[in-house]
């Protein structure tokens, strides 16, 4: 590297430094000064200048750290010093200022960013206008008792009708089979058992009956047995307590 490039380092490196008046590395200082020169260049800088006392260097551990030497600036008078604390605290106070403004400016472009367009606020009112006429319709329909279920609502219960009649009558078959079994060996009536199993109803003693009318359940039941205790009539219980699950339509 040639002597003029290495006055050139030296001087940009003691110019930097004098200017900011802190504590940098060599990589620091080459870093900062936008690496306009090489860092072995800044580096041989630095140690030149603190060999001829322009510059204090200190080493921590394996690195250097390098500052102006202070004996270069006059001392500040009390004045001065008191001039320069009200300018800090003058700027402390508009970097204040500027901070808070600068957070209600983001809260302002914040709530601006999520406000719809009015494009955007015209497509959402004609699609509520939309939905408001339907739900008119609907509430003027259900007042004057002209609605009717769809077709798609009917065959969506009587699907939903028919999935649980089939599982009422898995379950059935499953506590039927589980009942009798234990009145094999029990010694007391059906009803009894049921009594006694943690006040366990059948469907009989709950006037339970799926796809029937209540009309049509009291016809039956006002019908007088002539078939005996076995006999008994769907949905009513036997004189020996033995209940019959009624089954569903």
């Amino acid at each position: 590297m040639s002597k003029g490039s290495d006055e050139n380092a030296l001087k940009a490196a003691l110019s930097y430094l004098q200017q900011q008046n802190r504590p940098y590395s060599a990589t620091d200082v080459f870093n900062h000064l936008s690496k306009e020169h090489s860092k072995g260049a800044i580096t041989k800088a630095l140690d030149s200048l603190a060999a001829s006392g322009k510059i204090k260097e200190k080493v921590y551990g394996k690195q250097k750290i390098y500052v102006i030497d202070q004996s270069q600036f006059s001392s500040a008078a009390p004045v001065e010093l008191g001039q320069m604390d009200s300018k800090i605290s003058d700027i402390t106070r508009k970097v204040a200022e500027l901070e808070q403004s600068n957070k209600t400016l983001e809260s302002e472009a914040k709530a601006l960013t999520s406000t719809p367009t009015t494009e955007e606020a015209d497509k959402q009112l004609a699609q509520l206008t939309e939905e408001l006429d339907i739900l008119q319709k609907k509430l003027e329909g259900l007042s004057s008792g002209t609605v009717k279920v769809t077709a798609a609502d009917k065959e969506k219960a009587t699907n939903t009708r028919t999935k649980l009649v089939r599982e009422w009558r898995k379950r059935k078959r499953m506590a039927n089979d589980i009942i009798d079994a234990i009145l094999e060996g029990y010694p007391k009536s059906k009803k009894q058992l049921m009594v006694s199993a943690s006040g366990y109803s059948c469907a009989a003693s709950l006037s339970l009956s799926l796809g029937r009318s209540r009309h049509r359940n009291r016809r039956t039941a006002q019908r007088p047995s002539t078939r005996g205790v076995t006999g008994a009539s769907p949905g009513q219980p036997s004189s020996t307590g033995t209940a019959h699950l009624t089954q569903p339509s």
